[in-house]
């Protein structure tokens, strides 16, 4: 069974954690941490510090390990890294995602469904929920735009 290892970024400002509303790949429209793939002979600060400049254009500084999180699915194993990081430049490009957002775990946010459920089935959900950082409240399937109620502990 392949083994995925992948970093996010946790950057927090103001109590305010940073996440991302991906516009390319597989998980597009899907809110994530920042992060990515660590490739071969790559450590996990070069890899985050490369992703979040792929995918932003900004410097972070990575202050430690957060959390592992581990998780089987179906096709691979997924080994992820969550560093908390604080920004060192704030000159956004968004890269890869349509809009980024500071959320602040204290306050209810609506997310379209179809992020939240990145949330509910993927890894960076996984970081979220595991870390206390996010509770799910409420699902609310009646109309459109479905969405998701996350709440902050």
């Amino acid at each position: 069974m392949k083994t995925v290892k992948v970093v996010a970024a946790l950057i927090k400002q103001d109590s305010k954690y940073l996440i991302g509303l991906r516009s390319t790949g597989k998980f597009v429209d899907f809110w994530e941490f920042p992060g990515g793939k660590v490739e071969p002979n790559e450590d996990h600060i070069s890899a985050l510090k490369r992703e979040i400049k792929e995918e932003f254009n900004v410097e972070i500084e990575v202050l430690g390990l957060q959390k592992k999180i581990e998780h089987q699915y179906p096709d691979f194993y997924l080994e992820m890294y969550c560093y908390d990081c604080r920004l060192i430049t704030n000159n956004f490009v968004l890269n890869d995602h349509s809009q980024i957002m500071w959320f602040d775990p204290k306050n209810p946010i609506d997310l379209p469904k179809k992020g939240a459920e990145l949330r509910i089935s993927m890894g960076y959900d996984l970081a979220m929920v595991d870390m206390g950082l996010f509770i799910v409240s409420e699902i609310s399937l009646s109309g459109p735009p479905e969405k998701m109620i996350i709440r902050g502990r």
